[in-house]
């Protein structure tokens, strides 16, 4: 990697593409981004995030990648963004209902579902998120 990072996010794009996104260098957050490619054993540097966040987390979903939440040095987010490898450019997409920092992510279904931070989970669902109340049980069968 070209740049030393902590408490970065993580994404496989194509089962062959790792990308490494934000994160902290020991001084600042970082909204850099840096590509792995597995066939050439090589990174490189491709558009940075809008935001600079640490803490967050991304996943893939339909051949992009979707960042949400994290830490600014300042505050907690509730921002997310979506990154097309095709045009190699970030987009805001619109912001969760809550700031969530240390967060976990993963795709089902053609949705983000984003957990953790509050102890809520929220769904991406095409432009807004809906929270989604915690399933409680009792007993495992």
């Amino acid at each position: 990697m070209h740049t030393k990072r902590c408490y970065v996010s993580v994404a496989l794009l194509e089962g062959k593409y790792i990308y490494a996104m934000g994160g902290y260098d020991g001084h600042h957050r970082q909204n850099t981004v840096e590509k792995y490619d597995s066939e050439i054993n090589q990174w490189s540097m491709v558009a940075p995030m809008n935001a600079q966040r640490s803490d967050a987390c991304a996943t893939e979903l339909n051949g992009k990648i979707y960042i949400t939440g994290g830490f600014s040095g300042t505050e907690c987010l509730l921002s997310a963004e979506v990154y097309d490898p095709v045009r190699n450019y970030w987009e805001n997409i619109s912001n969760m209902r809550n700031r969530r920092s240390g967060v976990s992510c993963i795709s089902y279904h053609n949705s983000v579902y984003v957990l953790g931070g509050k102890c809520l989970i929220a769904l991406f669902r095409c432009t807004k998120w809906v929270p989604i109340y915690p399933l409680i049980q009792t007993s495992f069968h």
